[in-house]
């Protein structure tokens, strides 16, 4: 699975031109009484970008593969007015950018891979211009399968939702085989998570400076940035950091069940692709040279599932088990998904054999009571898609949001419908991804977009922004959001008719649910 977490058009050069060039003039700046910080104004004058904001020292040398370091001796003055690189990772999220602008007739090229580099804890403000002051902050984690993307992917520019009254945050973290790594020397394994975790308390002890409130934190992302939400929600470390959280098109954190033990034999592989010896130290690991360890890992483990595992300090759990027994942050959730989240990844070709051996390797003891559900579904393709979002989707997602709310906390659920126009758009449906655009006000060029989606981007805003103000979405002028009740099977339908409706694919996941634990349904 992809996971990736939005819509890549040419640079962000576009939205800063020069990326903090001489075109671009300093205007305004901060200072935390240590450093100062210049920013830049972006178009339109209402908001400032601090970007490229160390929040740990670089992880290379002896820290690859450590736990992050708090940045120390920063200097007077900090130029926060460019974006810094981003993690070193291979061209996965590229080709997938590439692919989806060609489904949509654009040419690939207009997509730019940005420079990767091992040097990378650097994140991003936007916070409105004017000296306000204890807004509420917004933390965006960034998805592409825990082992790609980066925090300014253009469908990431935080500057038209700071723009509603809020600071938004975009974070960056280690991934692929530097983020999420064994090794019998090491004790812990999820550096990635422990990244996010650093972003959060330099938040807590920063964000003030930039006019966010630091008590009043919310995290949100999109696939495997929602997934490391999913830990970030059970993990002790985290605990404290934030108190809302929207979860968008993410699910994989509670069907995960990798251990240490699979990544420590992960660690073997690699060791021997790289050095020839498949016990090679934890020395001769940190000496390779950073490229070579990604290139080696896309060869010798192409089909790695990179994600926090219970290594007994960061995760001491799997997420479903956490949630089980309670071990939940106290947070209000937002939680959701698309319509078509697998449909991209379906042979166009699908038949109906395919749908039941589906079902058969998955439910085959509820394979009546599934076909009977899909019988509104007319093509194979689609009847999989359903079946594939939902299990990966839809049906953790919707167990997420009756734990936080059996937790006592507010939970409210989307489903998110919407489709570009035109036939492309059709073929397309409301895929993974297709939704960032619109929470961010962030529209490539090759998209097809008409005045509704930007109204419907714009309700999505406000929605989005009021829960993290006050934890409920609600407010005049938009449709009614309920809170999700016992068994959560209302969600807010977000399109050309938004609406409360009855969740479209509940009934799928009260089957599949028990099925994929084991449980006869």
């Amino acid at each position: 699975m992809r996971g990736i977490a939005g819509i890549l058009a040419v640079a962000t050069t576009l939205i800063f031109t020069g990326c903090g060039s001489n075109n671009v003039p300093l205007e305004d700046s901060v200072s935390d009484g240590h450093t100062l910080y210049s920013g830049v104004r972006t178009p339109g004058g209402d908001v400032v970008a601090y970007l490229g904001i160390p929040f740990a020292e670089p992880p290379v040398g002896e820290l690859r593969w450590e736990p992050p370091r708090a940045r120390r001796d920063m200097p007077a003055v900090w130029a926060a007015d460019r974006f810094r690189p981003a993690c070193m990772q291979g061209m996965h999220l590229v080709r997938w950018y590439r692919d989806l602008a060609r489904g949509f007739g654009a040419e690939p090229d207009v997509v730019v891979a940005p420079e990767f580099s091992e040097d990378c804890l650097y994140l991003n403000v936007w916070t409105p211009a004017g000296g306000s002051n204890k807004l509420p902050v917004m933390v965006w984690i960034h998805g592409g399968s825990s082992k790609s993307g980066w925090t300014y992917e253009p469908n990431y520019i935080g500057a038209e939702l700071a723009a509603q009254g809020v600071v938004v945050v975009s974070i960056p973290y280690r991934l692929g085989i530097l983020g999420f790594f064994s090794h019998p020397e090491l004790r812990v394994s999820n550096f990635g998570l422990l990244d996010q975790v650093a972003a959060l308390r330099w938040v807590r002890d920063n964000i003030a400076t930039f006019g966010g409130d630091p008590s009043n934190v919310t995290v949100f992302g999109e696939s495997a940035g929602a997934n490391s939400i999913g830990y970030l929600a059970t993990s002790p470390p985290a605990r404290g950091l934030f108190r809302r959280a929207i979860h968008q098109s993410g699910g994989s954190a509670f069907n995960n069940l990798a251990t240490r033990d699979d990544y420590l034999e992960s660690g073997r592989i690699l060791a021997a692709a790289v050095t020839g010896n498949r016990d090679a130290p934890l020395s001769t690991l940190r000496e390779a040279p950073a490229t070579d360890l990604v290139s080696a890992a896309e060869s010798a483990l192409p089909d790695q599932y990179y994600a926090p595992v219970v290594d007994g300090d960061s995760v001491l759990q799997p997420a479903r088990a956490a949630l089980q027994d309670g071990e939940l942050a106290a947070i209000d959730l937002v939680i959701g998904t698309n319509a078509h989240e697998w449909r991209m990844y379906l042979d166009p070709e699908t038949r109906q054999e395919d749908v039941l051996d589906w079902i058969r390797q998955n439910a085959p003891q509820a394979e009546d009571r599934l076909l009977d559900i899909l019988a509104d579904t007319e093509a194979p393709l689609q009847r999989l898609d359903r079946l594939e979002t939902a299990k990966n989707f839809v049906c953790p997602s919707l167990y997420f949001a009756e734990r936080v709310r059996a937790a006592g906390h507010a939970a409210y659920v989307y489903y998110f419908s919407q489709q570009r126009s035109g036939e492309l758009g059709a073929s397309m449906g409301s895929y993974h991804g297709a939704e960032i655009p619109y929470v961010f006000g962030t529209h490539d060029d090759w998209l097809p977009t008409t005045r509704e989606d930007r109204e419907i981007g714009r309700r999505m805003a406000r929605y989005w922004t009021r829960f993290a103000r006050t934890g409920d979405p609600n407010g005049a002028g938009d449709p009614e959001w309920p809170a999700a009740a016992d068994g959560v099977r209302t969600a807010l339908q977000i399109g050309a008719d938004t609406r409360a409706v009855a969740h479209p694919d509940a009934a799928l996941c009260a089957i599949l649910q028990p099925a994929l634990e084991g449980q006869v349904p």
